[in-house]
């Protein structure tokens, strides 16, 4: 559970950051927590931003929670890093580049709905500041732990997809990933090493994973030689109004300001 006095303001960052983004997810926070949290918004607002940064987030534009199922029937828990660009101005995690990849993998699998996805964080992250220190950070895990649990409560979860190493290190400090088979998956922009990873991985996450009834199996492996395919975000993982575009042709269509408008801008590109 999330620490009852959060007397540091990381805590209420935290805490907040859920709060104002996740009223869906409310329901698994105690009454008292919520009224710390309505505390923390009056009494720390204007310290949010300044807080993150000094944790090398980038958080002016908000958090971003998950992708996927939230109505019960998902059967796969998908675990990323921390959302881009493309994910902050969709407010739904692996949309671009990385998102497609991996989405190339769940239809691989046969799966093309009955999954749930969430980060190891809520804000992007300056690669610099990426330790395993901060992906565990207690404060950090406690709630995330809390949304894996409300997740494997609430849904028939056969297996869990940890892409990259923050992913899979999230998932072995979730107590509840102990009675859950946890593939370990490339991250899908690593330098190298993705497609033999995947390769080597697909057999046992084959085996876990029913399709869904308009999915197909396809076990044809992965070219080493060649660039890994991507597939289209779902339209249905996105809300209503996100060009069509967006999520679509391998490649992102957004990025941040230069310099000093990094944490502050972000350049959308129509194709």
């Amino acid at each position: 559970m999330i620490r009852g006095d959060l007397e540091d303001q990381s805590d209420c960052l935290v805490l907040l950051a859920y709060i104002e983004r996740g009223r869906r997810w409310l329901s698994i926070m105690t009454p008292a927590q919520v009224a710390i949290g309505s505390n923390c918004s009056r009494a720390h607002r204007s310290t949010t931003a300044r807080t993150i940064r000094r944790n090398r987030f980038t958080p002016d534009f908000g958090p971003v929670f998950y992708r996927g199922r939230l109505d019960g029937t998902a059967r796969v828990l998908v675990v990323g890093q921390d959302p881009s660009t493309d994910e902050v101005l969709a407010h739904r995690i692996l949309i671009g580049q990385a998102g497609q990849l991996a989405q190339n993998f769940l239809s691989k699998l046969g799966l093309t709905r009955s999954y749930v996805m969430f980060n190891t964080f809520l804000f992007g992250i300056q690669s610099a500041a990426l330790t395993n220190a901060i992906a565990i950070d207690s404060t950090i895990t406690a709630y995330r732990n809390q949304l894996f649990d409300f997740v494997k409560l609430t849904n028939n979860i056969t297996a869990v997809l940890a892409f990259g190493a923050y992913a899979y290190l999230s998932v072995t400090n979730w107590p509840g990933s102990s009675s859950l088979k946890v593939i370990k998956l490339s991250h899908p922009t690593s330098p190298s090493g993705v497609a033999a990873n995947w390769n080597s991985q697909f057999p046992a996450a084959s085996s876990l994973i029913q399709p869904d009834e308009d999915g197909h199996v396809d076990t044809s492996p992965y070219s080493t030689t060649n660039p890994i395919p991507s597939t289209d975000i779902p339209r249905y993982d996105l809300p209503f109004g996100v060009p069509v575009w967006h999520g679509t042709g391998g490649g992102t269509h957004s990025q941040r300001g230069k310099a000093s408008s990094f944490e502050k801008q972000i350049i959308w590109t129509a194709p």
